[in-house]
Protein backbone atom coordinates (compact mmCIF):
# COMPACT_ATOMS: atom_id res chain seq x y z
CA UNK A 1 0.00 0.00 0.00
CA UNK A 2 1.26 3.49 -0.83
CA UNK A 3 0.15 6.59 0.59
CA UNK A 4 -0.15 9.93 -1.69
CA UNK A 5 -0.08 13.36 -0.47
CA UNK A 6 -1.88 16.20 -2.56
CA UNK A 7 -0.98 19.52 -2.47
CA UNK A 8 -3.24 22.01 -4.21
CA UNK A 9 -2.10 25.90 -4.69
CA UNK A 10 -4.86 28.49 -5.89
CA UNK A 11 -4.53 32.18 -7.13
CA UNK A 12 -7.13 33.37 -4.39
CA UNK A 13 -7.56 33.63 -0.95
CA UNK A 14 -10.22 31.35 1.08
CA UNK A 15 -12.55 31.74 2.15
CA UNK A 16 -14.32 32.84 -1.33
CA UNK A 17 -17.34 34.47 -3.37
CA UNK A 18 -16.20 32.63 -6.30
CA UNK A 19 -18.00 29.21 -7.03
CA UNK A 20 -14.62 27.58 -7.29
CA UNK A 21 -10.52 28.83 -8.01
CA UNK A 22 -7.96 28.32 -10.27
CA UNK A 23 -5.49 26.17 -9.33
CA UNK A 24 -1.50 27.58 -9.76
CA UNK A 25 0.34 23.99 -8.82
CA UNK A 26 -0.76 20.92 -8.22
CA UNK A 27 1.70 17.91 -6.22
CA UNK A 28 1.43 14.76 -5.41
CA UNK A 29 3.84 12.39 -3.18
CA UNK A 30 4.13 9.32 -2.56
CA UNK A 31 4.58 7.85 0.91
CA UNK A 32 5.68 4.85 1.78
CA UNK A 33 3.49 2.88 4.88
CA UNK A 34 6.73 2.95 7.19
CA UNK A 35 7.45 6.79 6.54
CA UNK A 36 3.34 7.61 7.24
CA UNK A 37 3.65 5.25 10.16
CA UNK A 38 7.07 7.50 11.53
CA UNK A 39 4.81 10.14 10.76
CA UNK A 40 1.95 10.04 12.76
CA UNK A 41 4.12 8.56 15.95
CA UNK A 42 5.69 11.97 15.73
CA UNK A 43 2.54 13.88 15.80
CA UNK A 44 0.88 11.86 18.47
CA UNK A 45 4.64 12.34 20.26
CA UNK A 46 4.18 16.18 19.44
CA UNK A 47 0.44 15.95 21.20
CA UNK A 48 1.37 14.44 24.16
CA UNK A 49 3.92 16.56 24.48
CA UNK A 50 2.35 19.53 24.26
CA UNK A 51 -0.59 18.27 26.61
CA UNK A 52 2.49 17.14 29.43
CA UNK A 53 3.49 20.74 29.07
CA UNK A 54 0.07 22.27 29.72
CA UNK A 55 -0.56 19.98 32.70
CA UNK A 56 3.26 20.31 33.97
CA UNK A 57 2.27 24.19 34.55
CA UNK A 58 -1.17 23.39 35.93
CA UNK A 59 -3.35 24.66 32.84
CA UNK A 60 -4.07 20.50 31.36
CA UNK A 61 -6.54 18.53 32.52
CA UNK A 62 -5.44 14.99 34.11
CA UNK A 63 -8.43 12.73 32.92
CA UNK A 64 -7.48 14.13 29.28
CA UNK A 65 -3.97 13.54 29.64
CA UNK A 66 -4.06 10.53 31.23
CA UNK A 67 -7.18 9.30 27.82
CA UNK A 68 -4.48 10.24 25.66
CA UNK A 69 -1.86 8.40 27.12
CA UNK A 70 -3.89 5.02 27.41
CA UNK A 71 -5.33 6.00 24.02
CA UNK A 72 -1.69 5.51 22.08
CA UNK A 73 0.26 3.03 24.68
CA UNK A 74 -2.86 0.50 24.38
CA UNK A 75 -3.30 1.49 21.09
CA UNK A 76 -5.51 -1.52 19.67
CA UNK A 77 -6.67 0.10 16.25
CA UNK A 78 -5.46 -1.85 13.22
CA UNK A 79 -3.11 -4.06 15.81
CA UNK A 80 -1.60 -0.87 17.28
CA UNK A 81 2.27 -0.10 17.58
CA UNK A 82 3.02 -3.59 18.42
CA UNK A 83 2.05 -4.52 14.43
CA UNK A 84 4.07 -1.86 13.57
CA UNK A 85 6.63 -3.18 15.36
CA UNK A 86 5.57 -6.55 14.22
CA UNK A 87 5.68 -5.60 10.69
CA UNK A 88 8.53 -2.94 10.56
CA UNK A 89 11.42 -4.10 12.98
CA UNK A 90 11.07 -7.59 13.11
CA UNK A 91 11.33 -10.58 10.71
CA UNK A 92 12.76 -9.71 7.35
CA UNK A 93 11.97 -6.22 6.73
CA UNK A 94 15.39 -4.89 6.86
CA UNK A 95 16.76 -7.01 4.93
CA UNK A 96 14.49 -6.86 2.08
CA UNK A 97 13.65 -2.96 2.24
CA UNK A 98 17.13 -1.52 3.50
CA UNK A 99 16.69 1.60 1.64
CA UNK A 100 13.65 2.33 3.94
CA UNK A 101 14.79 0.64 6.84
CA UNK A 102 17.17 3.50 7.29
CA UNK A 103 14.30 6.04 7.94
CA UNK A 104 13.09 3.75 10.79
Amino acid sequence: MIYQRFTFEINDPLPSFRPFCELSSFQCEKISPIEMAIEQIKKKSDELLQEAQKFAVGEGNINQFQMMLNGTIDAAVNGGTAKLRETFLDGDFAETKPTIFRSV
